[in-house]
């Protein structure tokens, strides 16, 4: 090639290259601001902070807390915005592809997609966990029942007892979420924040797997977080419309664990072992009700304990629209309700851990748009602690 159209070859490659960056910058930028558009008001929160002023608070506040690493946040790509300065859990294998099952697997999917897709987080913040081990398993469950999980010797009542369908998958893939679990509460130890994109799974008991629960992936994750020395006392907020009994069962008696449970009382499950704080709502609570008592009780909580971890079990069945609740909180009192959990975390200066829980809203993307808005509410209150709020 004549040396005058090779360096006009050159110019043009080089001009297309700068245009292709210049259109998915705007592509990216159009797709921020329609995502944000579409959120519900309670969500649409941007922070317009400098990396400068951020570093600065991280740096204080590991200088204040060093019991406890904070990541430092970090600027997004798109101008103005500040993306996760913590890590999300997840792993493609979450979803079991249930096709019509009441338990909607697909959205942890669904919400792993959203996240990218509304530029709230990008691939760099994701971890894939590693499977728990048997022996964090059984640190919770006893090993009779793991050998039946394992070995698909599950009696018919006990399969009955899941409510959902046994396969190798569904083991692989509880396997995963209660590793997801540990990671995650290792996570918010270094970094104040994390969240789980799966687990939750507090229906689960020591000796039986129920109500869609084969294992207990907190309880897992905070029995190994003990066992490592890492923490002594674990809290555990469980939001979900049905009572935590898994939970209450598995620390009953354990003073070093405070379990909360929000619920409904006239639901599943009908025996319902004490809590160390058991909050039984009446049917048809709406948001400002349900706030007011879940503020009256969460400030009781943390004046009676000071955990080291709170793993927030983040049910979005509390919804109008959820199949299988009988609350009436709307999306914009469910936003209010992450609000003031992660609120009290930042104000006791509490690593916090999210995960997702139930939710079988009639129209999934409800579902994955609340679960979308727990991680936003953490990112909010993620900023203010960056920020020395």
């Amino acid at each position: 090639m004549p040396a005058m159209r090779q360096a006009a070859h050159s110019v043009a490659i080089c001009h297309c290259g700068i245009v292709r960056a210049r259109e998915q910058r705007q592509r990216r930028s159009q797709q921020r601001d329609d995502h944000e558009n579409s959120l519900h008001t309670a969500h649409r929160r941007r922070f317009y902070h400098s990396r400068s002023s951020l570093a600065y608070a991280s740096y204080t506040r590991a200088a204040s807390y060093p019991h406890v690493w904070f990541a430092l946040a970090k600027t997004s790509r798109y101008a103005g915005s500040i993306v996760l300065p913590f890590k999300l859990i997840y792993d493609d294998r979450y979803d079991l592809n249930l096709g019509d099952h009441v338990f909607p697997s697909q959205k942890y999917r669904l919400v792993y997609e959203e996240l990218l897709r509304g530029g709230i987080a990008d691939s760099s913040d994701f971890l894939s966990p590693a499977p728990a081990t048997d022996e964090d398993v059984m640190r919770v469950h006893i090993s009779a029942y793991v050998r039946k999980l394992k070995t698909a010797s599950l009696s018919r009542a006990e399969l009955q007892q899941l409510e959902i369908p046994y396969s190798q998958e569904l083991i692989e893939a509880c396997w995963l979420a209660a590793g997801g679990s540990i990671l995650a509460g290792q996570r918010a130890l270094i970094d104040g924040w994390s969240a789980n994109i799966g687990g939750g799974f507090h229906h689960a008991c020591p000796d039986h797997g129920e109500g869609f629960c084969v294992l207990h992936d907190v309880a897992i994750a905070i029995r190994r977080l003990q066992f490592d020395n890492f923490i002594e006392r674990a809290m555990v907020v469980d939001t979900d419309v049905h009572h935590g009994n898994g939970t209450a069962a598995i620390f009953g008696g354990d003073d070093d664990v405070f379990t909360l449970s929000i619920h409904q009382l006239h639901n599943y499950p009908l025996m319902k072992p004490p809590s160390t704080m058991d909050i039984n709502l009446p049917d048809g609570i709406g948001d400002a009700d349900y706030l007011a008592i879940l503020e009256k009780h969460l400030h009781k909580a943390f004046s009676d304990f000071s955990p080291q971890i709170i793993f927030y079990v983040a049910g979005a069945d509390p919804y109008r629209e959820d199949q299988l609740g009988g609350l009436a909180l709307t999306i914009e009192g469910l936003a209010r309700r992450d609000a003031l959990v992660m609120d009290y975390a930042r104000r006791n200066k509490c690593p916090l851990v999210i995960t997702l829980a139930g939710g079988y809203a009639r129209r999934v993307q409800d579902t994955v748009a609340i679960h979308v808005g727990t991680i936003l509410a953490a990112r909010d209150a993620a900023g203010k602690r960056a920020a020395g709020g």
